[in-house]
């Protein structure tokens, strides 16, 4: 089985192997295939030519008529398979409505399958498209098909009111006239286009593939000189499409590299430029710090400075004042101060009795 379950060119080409293996050895083999994109792998074709196998694609959308396995075993899988399943409910004794499940699918295809995949069935096949026995006359009436409804007899009616059937294709004159006689030309088409769908007959759909243009496309054969070369341009084509994308991808991976490189010597420029500003900040920093502890030993060296001098000066003057007999400033101060007069206890006494 495939991811998308369905066929891809590995397992054409495994199956391909096994159909070698078992054709017998009779050469050379032709082998009719569709157009699916599987089917063109320039390594099957090789290995077809190798074992003398044909490989012929079908013209395009010509398949479901001139392939054996659309004209007689598919189709006979598809209705013998909704006929089981239209039996479903009776045979399981369910309600109308019932549904199988995915358990139930084996044992609903395994009759259908078995018919349509049968020996007779497959020969059918061939028959049917006009492949074996060879039947040109089978292919082209699969091909040409029946002459469109519309070219057949028509009824006696038809021809008499073809020409009215249509919508109006009047003169101005003639407009001019009906409007006279009050005649609304809108309506006169509406009535006009619901004659013509009643009259003409409708052309009935044509089955899928019953008709094939000027312009289908000519089956191929695949294992032919010409188409080999178209393979090998095709395999060179890829293999230079493919250099080109590896080279592109190495450019926009060294592009990419080199972005990263400039990126990392930018990140570690800054990184490396915020460190040193780090580094002189913590420097300024240290430095102010220095100075503050400078000013701060200046101040007090001034300071006791200061107070030396100021001991010794007045060191000095209490020794020029004790040598000249001198009593210190602060003495004579002292001394000039009017000293309080002290009241006699008698004094006191009276008071006190004056108060009680």
């Amino acid at each position: 089985m495939t991811e998308s379950s369905n066929i891809n060119g590995n397992v054409f080409f495994h199956w391909l192997k096994l159909f070698v293996n078992n054709i017998g050895a009779v050469r050379p083999q032709v082998l009719i295939m569709d157009g699916h994109f599987s089917h063109l792998s320039q390594q099957a074709v090789e290995f077809a030519v190798a074992n003398s196998i044909k490989l012929f694609l079908l013209p395009s959308h010509t398949s479901h008529f001139l392939q054996p396995l659309d004209v007689s075993v598919f189709r006979t899988f598809k209705h013998t398979y909704n006929d089981a399943l239209a039996s479903f409910p009776k045979m399981k004794g369910l309600g109308d409505a019932a549904l199988p499940t995915r358990d139930d699918i084996p044992a609903l295809t395994r009759v259908p399958f078995e018919k349509a995949f049968s020996p007779t069935n497959i020969r059918r096949g061939f028959f049917k498209t006009g492949i074996f026995p060879f039947n040109v006359d089978i292919i082209l009436e699969m091909m040409v098909g029946s002459l469109s409804t519309q070219h057949k007899m028509q009824p006696p009616h038809y021809a008499a009111l073809e020409t009215s059937a249509f919508d109006l294709q009047l003169s101005v004159r003639q407009k001019q006239s009906l409007q006279r006689q009050g005649l609304d030309l809108d309506a006169l088409n509406v009535v006009a286009i619901h004659a013509k769908k009643l009259v003409i007959p409708q052309v009935k759909p044509r089955s899928r593939g019953a008709f094939v243009t000027p312009s289908m496309t000519e089956g191929v054969l695949l294992t032919s000189v010409e188409m080999r070369e178209v393979f090998n341009a095709h395999a060179e084509l890829k293999t230079m499409r493919a250099e080109d994308t590896e080279s592109n991808r190495l450019h926009r991976y060294m592009k990419r590299l080199e972005a990263d490189r400039m990126k990392a010597t930018k990140q570690q420029t800054a990184k490396q430029e915020l460190m040193e500003r780090r580094e002189m900040r913590q420097e300024d920093v240290a430095a102010l710090k220095a100075r503050r502890v400078e000013q701060r030993s200046d101040a007090a060296q001034r300071r006791i400075e200061g107070k030396i001098a100021a001991r010794n000066a007045k060191e000095a003057q209490q020794a020029a004042n004790h040598k000249s007999g001198r009593r210190p400033a602060a003495l004579e101060g002292e001394a000039s101060k009017p000293q309080r007069k002290r009241r006699a206890l008698h004094d006191i006494t009276d008071a006190i009795q004056n108060l009680s």
